[in-house]
């Protein structure tokens, strides 16, 4: 199966206890983000490889309290129709991913922004900033994208799938974690290829430079018993990889 994680230590995630109460500002996006240090004396954007907590979800009342393959925990995102009550090791087709993006040399606001402004691979004019309740965006990969909506040749005259129409739909949270630090989540909605599933974006910082965390989860068939059938796998890593300097490219 497509990245699966066995390992227990991941290196560049610290999942620090749950009462430590930060004291927060609030940023250009209205949501808190943390200045001082932690109670433990590390600085904030600082990571320490530690034991991750193992990878689970649950919904309850529709509303989801997940925990990402690199221990990222967030809750108080809303499920869509479809999405499991619970999302663990017993649950069929049940997959995770972690594909990073970096590091680069902007700094680790920069990226965040990025990540909030553009938190899908999908076509730049169909993807929107993530916002707390949630925003409706397009995650199929830009290239994939515009071939499938690609007039055809000849007498067929018309594309497979008129531009502007939701392929894979998701919809793209703006949250904190555990730590209070700002992450975005994508939650797959009905129709998606993947769906259910999720897939949640953060930054962490290296001594070569930030880097973009992309990690996901969940029980879709085609990244599950299916995965080592098709190019799928491939095309989830690519969809990632690089995704930051696309960005750059597109801007200069």
């Amino acid at each position: 199966m497509f990245n699966v994680l066995a390992q227990t230590d991941l290196p560049g995630f610290r999942v620090r206890p749950q009462d430590d109460v930060p004291g927060f500002d609030v940023d250009e996006n209205g949501l808190q983000q943390r200045d001082s240090t932690w109670s433990d004396g590390t600085r904030p954007g600082s990571a320490t490889s530690q034991q991750v907590t193992p990878v689970n979800c649950t919904t309850v009342n529709g509303s989801m309290d997940c925990t990402s393959p690199g221990g990222i925990s967030f809750s108080g995102v809303r499920a869509s129709p479809g999405f499991p009550e619970r999302l663990d090791s017993a649950t069929a087709d049940k997959h995770a991913y972690s594909v990073p993006d970096g590091p680069y040399a902007d700094s680790a606001r920069t990226m965040r922004q990025d990540v909030i402004n553009l938190p899908t691979p999908g076509p730049t004019k169909l993807v929107r900033p993530a916002t707390p309740e949630g925003t409706p965006n397009e995650a199929t990969p830009e290239w994939l994208y515009n071939l499938l909506t690609m007039p055809l040749p000849g007498r067929f005259g018309g594309p497979i799938i008129p531009y502007g129409k939701m392929i894979n739909p998701v919809r793209s949270y703006l949250t904190t974690d555990q730590n209070g630090r700002q992450i975005v989540v994508n939650v797959t909605e009905p129709g998606h290829m993947l769906h259910p599933g999720y897939v949640v974006r953060y930054v962490t910082p290296s001594d070569g430079g930030p880097t973009i965390q992309n990690e996901g989860e969940g029980s879709g068939i085609w990244q599950g018993s299916l995965s080592q059938l098709t190019a799928l796998p491939g095309l989830i890593s690519n969809a990632w990889e690089g995704l930051y300097r696309k960005h750059l490219n597109r801007s200069q």
